[in-house]
């Protein structure tokens, strides 16, 4: 591919793919490019394939009508992470429902070094905001026994134990 790629320099859906207002209609943007290049719209059930694999791109001859098996056959397989970590079977965290993110993306897979490290980080800053006392000091908060019963001498369970109320 020889051609620069075009990119869309309007407003963008969450997924990344651009879109375009006509006649308070919203169309995305590389289908309406499709069809002003070749004077025909493509079919409704028909994905439109960027051949470049940038969303954003509007270059006609970077875009090509496939069926919805081959459009996701030419959908490149994820190895690693965002952060560079390789998925594997003890490296990844599956889901049977994707989660959604702020930025939209949507996530089925989560790579566990990525989770650590996150986990981590949520530490450093809880310890960095609340201190290392204000945590100990909830630690220890939580192992205190609790009170005795009131001397009622009332007792409760089978072994005669006395419990709070």
């Amino acid at each position: 591919m020889s051609t620069r790629v075009g990119l869309w320099r309007g407003h963008s859906r969450n997924n990344g793919y651009g879109i375009t207002s006509i006649k308070r209609r919203t169309f995305v943007s590389h289908r309406i490019a499709y069809a002003l290049w070749h004077g025909r719209p493509p079919r409704v059930d028909r994905p439109i394939d960027h051949l470049c694999r940038n969303k954003l791109c509007c270059n006609p001859r970077h875009l090509e009508v496939v069926t919805k098996r081959e459009n996701e056959r030419r959908i490149p397989k994820k190895t690693h992470c965002p952060s560079g970590h390789p998925y594997s079977v003890t490296n990844t965290r599956f889901r049977w429902r994707s989660q959604t993110y702020v930025d939209g993306t949507i996530h089925r897979t989560r790579c566990r070094e990525c989770i650590k490290c996150l986990n981590t980080q949520k530490q450093q800053r809880r310890e960095r905001n609340y201190g290392l006392k204000g945590l100990e000091r909830a630690a220890s908060h939580h192992s205190v026994e609790p009170a005795p019963c009131p001397a009622d001498s009332r007792t409760h369970g089978r072994d005669g134990a006395n419990h709070n109320r």
